[in-house]
Order: C-alpha cells, then sequence, then structure tokens
C-alpha cells in the first residue's frame, strides 16, 4: 500500500503546484472570487435575477473565503486552500468513519483515505486546490455523518448526535444546497428503524429553513432564496449520459459493498452505507444532466464507497474472498493512475506557459479604460477589474426575449471598453454569447486560446 501512497502524492504535485499561481484552472475560480469580493461588501452578493451576473449558490462559503483572504491575500488563493483543507478534512472523515465501524481492522481507515484521495488527483482532479465550495460542503456534512455513526445505534440514536447531525447538514446546506445525498440518505436510513431520530432531524430541518429564510430576509433583502431556486439552467440527456460514464469506475467498489447489506442485522451503520451508495449514484446520475454540472456530482458516491468497500473488506472472513475483491478493485488503477500521469505531467510541463499567457492578459486587460467584461472572470479579478457579466448564466437566460434585447444592446451599443472571450468553438452552446459580441467587437489581443475584443469602430464607444 505504501507504494499507492507514493503514487497519490506524485499525481498530487501537479495541482499543489498551480495554488500560488495565476494559472486558469477553471471558470468557476474567478466566480467564486468575485461573489467572495461582494461578501466582503464589494457589490450585491445576490444581484437582480434580470442583471447581467448571478449568484445560485448559498452564501457561507463566500464569507469564509473571504475570511482566509485575510491571510493569503488573494481571493482565488484563499480559495484554492480552503478547497485543499476540505479535501483533507473530508479524507479525515472517511478514515474516522471505518475506524468507528471496524475498530479493531487498522489497515481498513488507511485504505479508504487511499481510494478516495486516489480517485481525487485521478478522474476527480479538476476540484482539487481549485476555488470551489463544494469540499467545503462536504466537509460540514461528513462531520455531521460521523457524530451519527460514532457508536453503533441500537434501537435509538442518542439525541446529541442528531442535533450535531442536523446542524452540520444546516451548514453544509449554507455551502452547496444541491449537495442532498447524504441527509437524504440519512433520512431514510433512520426511517427504516429509529422513526423519532427521523422525526427529530425533520423538524431540525423545517427549523433550518425557517432560519435560512429568516438570514435571507435579513441580511439579503430576500433575494438569496430566489436566486438558487429560480436561477436558469439547462438539461441534457447526453451530457448526463456523457458524466456518468466516471460511474464505470466505481463498479468493482459498489460490487466490494453488496455485501454490507446483510451486515446490517449486525450494525445499522452498514445499511447507511449501502442506501448512500445507490441515493447518491441515483442523484449524481440526475445532477449530471444540468449544464454546469460536471462529475463533482459524483463526490457523494466516492465518499460513501471510500468507507463501505474498506469496512466490507474488513468484514469478511473468508480470505479467498478478499483476495478476489482485492484482485477486482486494483482494475481501475490501470486506468486511474496512467490518466493521473499523463495529466500531472502536461500540468507540470505546461504551468510556465500557462503563467504566461495568464499574465499577459492580465496585463492587457488591466490597461483597458472603463468597465471590461471577461469571460475568464479570474482574469478580471486579477486585472482588478469589476465583475461586469457572467458568461454562463447569460448563456442560460439568451432565450428569454427581453433579456436577450437588453443584453444585445449593451453589446451594440459598446457599453464594456473590452471584453476578453474564448475562441469560437463549434458545436457547443458557449458561442451563442460569443457570437452576440462578435457582431460588434473585433479582435485587438490574442494569446492562447483568448482573446481580448474592442469595439467596432462604427457605434457608441463605452463610456462616450
Amino acid at each position: 500500500m505504501w507504494f499507492l501512497w507514493i503514487v497519490v502524492a506524485l499525481l498530487a504535485l501537479g495541482r499543489l503546484g498551480t495554488v500560488f499561481s495565476s494559472v486558469l484552472l477553471d471558470y468557476n475560480e474567478g466566480w467564486n472570487a468575485f461573489q467572495a469580493a461582494a461578501a466582503m461588501g464589494k457589490g450585491a452578493l445576490y444581484p437582480p435575477a434580470n442583471g447581467f451576473t448571478a449568484n445560485n449558490y448559498p452564501p457561507l462559503s463566500f464569507y469564509a473565503v473571504s475570511f482566509f483572504s485575510k491571510f493569503f491575500g488573494d481571493l482565488i488563493v484563499s480559495g484554492r486552500i480552503v478547497s485543499l483543507i476540505s479535501v483533507i478534512v473530508v479524507s479525515g472523515a472517511i478514515h474516522a468513519a471505518i475506524g468507528r465501524i471496524v475498530p479493531e481492522r487498522r489497515i481498513f481507515p488507511w485504505l479508504g483515505c487511499l481510494i478516495f484521495l486516489l480517485f481525487n488527483v485521478t478522474v476527480f482532479r479538476s476540484y482539487v486546490a481549485m476555488n470551489d465550495p463544494q469540499w467545503m460542503g462536504h466537509a460540514f456534512m461528513m462531520a455531521g455523518v460521523l457524530a451519527l455513526i460514532w457508536r453503533a445505534p441500537e434501537k435509538r440514536v442518542p439525541l446529541p448526535a442528531i442535533i450535531m447531525f442536523s446542524l452540520m447538514m444546516f451548514l453544509g446546506m449554507l455551502v452547496k444546497h444541491n449537495i442532498v445525498a447524504i441527509p437524504l440518505s440519512v433520512a431514510i436510513w433512520l426511517l427504516s428503524f429509529d422513526r423519532r431520530a427521523f422525526f427529530i432531524c425533520l423538524v431540525m430541518a423545517i427549523l433550518s429553513v425557517v432560519a435560512i429564510a429568516a438570514l435571507d430576509g435579513l441580511l439579503f433583502d430576500g433575494n438569496m432564496i430566489a436566486s438558487v431556486i429560480e436561477f436558469k439552467r439547462s438539461y441534457s440527456l447526453d451530457r448526463m449520459l456523457l458524466h456518468s460514464l466516471v460511474a464505470i469506475l466505481f463498479i468493482p467498489m459498489t460490487l466490494c459493498s453488496g455485501q454490507l447489506w446483510h451486515e446490517r442485522r449486525w450494525d445499522r451503520r452498514a445499511g447507511l452505507l449501502v442506501i448512500g451508495i445507490w441515493v447518491s449514484l441515483l442523484l449524481g446520475v440526475l445532477q449530471g444532466s444540468g449544464s454546469g454540472v460536471d462529475i463533482n456530482a459524483y463526490f457523494e458516491t466516492l465518499i460513501f464507497l471510500s468507507i463501505a468497500c474498506p469496512v466490507a473488506l474488513a468484514l469478511r472472513s473468508s480470505s479467498a474472498w478478499g483476495r478476489r475483491f482485492r484482485f477486482l478493485l486494483a482494475l481501475p488503477l490501470a486506468i486511474l493512475i496512467p490518466y493521473g500521469a499523463v495529466v500531472s505531467a502536461g500540468e507540470i510541463r505546461g504551468k510556465a506557459e500557462s503563467v504566461a499567457t495568464a499574465e499577459a492578459m492580465i496585463s492587457r486587460i488591466r490597461m483597458m479604460p472603463g468597465p471590461v467584461a471577461c469571460e475568464d472572470l479570474a482574469l478580471c479579478y486579477w486585472a482588478g477589474k469589476n465583475f461586469e457579466v457572467d458568461f454562463f448564466s447569460t448563456r442560460q437566460k439568451l432565450a428569454q426575449g427581453e433579456f436577450r434585447k437588453r443584453f444585445h444592446d449593451a453589446i451594440a451599443n459598446h457599453d464594456y471598453s473590452a471584453i476578453e472571450m474564448k475562441n469560437m468553438m463549434p458545436g457547443t452552446d458557449e458561442n451563442s454569447v460569443r457570437m452576440l459580441i462578435s457582431e460588434h467587437y473585433h479582435l485587438l489581443y490574442e494569446r492562447g486560446d483568448m482573446g481580448i475584443y474592442v469595439p467596432n469602430l462604427s457605434g457608441r464607444m463605452a463610456g462616450q
């Protein structure tokens, strides 16, 4: 096993090397940075629904990242560090959960951590040390799960454990609203053997909703819940099928964990793990159809499997059974490790060029007078510009006639002195916004797959 820990460490290098750099990792990084800036008072955290910017996330992560920025300065760097810490916390929670269920088998908690981290530095590596709040939400929720399973429940779950679980779910939902597999799985589990605990959780959930509504009214004038619930998003069967391919890698661990359903007769916590696997897998498939949703839809499935599979191996007395499944579990390694090695090597080799490209774009954007709209929002953030246009939410809203007209007018009137956007990608829906812009703006500067566009000579210039 020590060899695989070395592999995990080596594969993580490519991502860890980007934490303090200006490498553009994902659209979400700049978006989350601007939201954190708004939480610090630099703009409205929940702007009007008909605006060119949007926020469909609860607020807690933005306040957390803005707090950490006091130590690290940069909101994107702070978000990356918070995300990395959250992954480590979830890994620790997995270790603790396995250790509580099979305390006499000390190697299996480390196996759970290894499975979790190995998937993170390979197929899920795009979210490692990225300024995105989802792992923070899972960290809160796993703390709640630990409180619930710290002792094997007999007839009733202790009241303090229920209260702690409910509090952690409340905090987790204040970070990310759609990570519902854990609370839903626990609700099904409790309903099966402890209805008292289920109804207490239900009451706590209702109180949480009331508290969130009160916070919304007090801090955000009632705009937060509407911004989260009413956010426009397209759905696609093709996207769902594409994202669900990652579930193929879960098949060996799912088979390994299947026997836990029978173990629930001796330890009810085994039943929670099985329920969690299937609930999170189903929700992952459904959520994967949404625009803007990626393989992060399967994070909760990975968490449950990282606990369930080592527990199943530890509980099996048959050495032949254990050897058979250890061989089966090794099969995904033939895909994960080569894939991670290729991607990590590419990140390390391309880091210098990526930084140079980003710095060149930032320098150009910084020199532009007046408002600048960026598709890569991190560039505008690092250039000291404001949050003008959220390309993703704008793309979702273009089907609305009134919104499309207002956005078209803003572009036609040259309300922005410059616009940074990526090159056209034939066959993708991202082009809908780019095509509108290209009718009234022309390319001034290009670096890599990004360009800075300025108004055509005909028409009104920004600020005139």
